[in-house]
């Protein structure tokens, strides 16, 4: 079996997390270590293919067609046992990440702030907003960045999926970009 590194488990979270479930999928193979993510328009149109019928791509736009076929060779190759369905966005649950970095703070102050930061609309940007005002985006980024690590270890053991977690992960270096 293939090890995933726990690096691209947070990628998919980071690209897909909001809109995991809504709009797309992903599944992750044991046989080859890659994860798969197809949107739910291309999905419900394999699904609803009657066992024989070929498929009409000029139903896709040009740059939707290859997603349609590599979805249509991932159908193919499903046996049940080798695909295991990504964690959606409530099991990596970024809202409730900013939650525990404000409860970890001892300074009242800064606690109040950051809270305020968390309620309406805009809570994600104004979070990384208050942190940089406060000089503790830094700290917010490797409080959070563990944090996802932790909760990509945990849903790997959860799932027996063997993990590799190589040194300065994709997060901190697309930080750096």
């Amino acid at each position: 079996m293939v090890s995933l590194n726990l690096d691209k488990i947070i990628e998919y979270m980071e690209i897909y997390g909001n809109d995991i479930e809504e709009n797309h999928r992903g599944w992750y193979d044991r046989r080859d270590g890659q994860i798969h993510v197809f949107s739910r328009e291309v999905l419900g149109y394999i699904e609803d293919l009657d066992e024989n019928e070929e498929p009409d791509f000029s139903k896709f736009p040009e740059w939707q067609r290859e997603e349609v076929a590599e979805a249509l060779a991932f159908y193919e190759k499903w046996d049940g046992k080798s695909l295991v369905s990504m964690p959606d966005r409530y099991e990596f649950n970024q809202y409730g990440i900013m939650e525990e970095y404000r409860d970890c703070q001892d300074n009242p102050a800064i606690y109040n702030q950051l809270d305020a930061s968390l309620h309406g609309k805009g809570a994600f940007r104004r979070f990384k907003d208050t942190a940089l005002r406060l000089g503790l985006l830094q700290q917010w980024y490797t409080f959070r960045d563990n944090a996802m690590l932790e909760k990509a270890r945990q849903w790997c053991d959860e799932n027996n999926i063997p993990y590799i977690q190589e040194k300065g992960g994709t997060a901190e270096a697309r930080r750096k970009e």
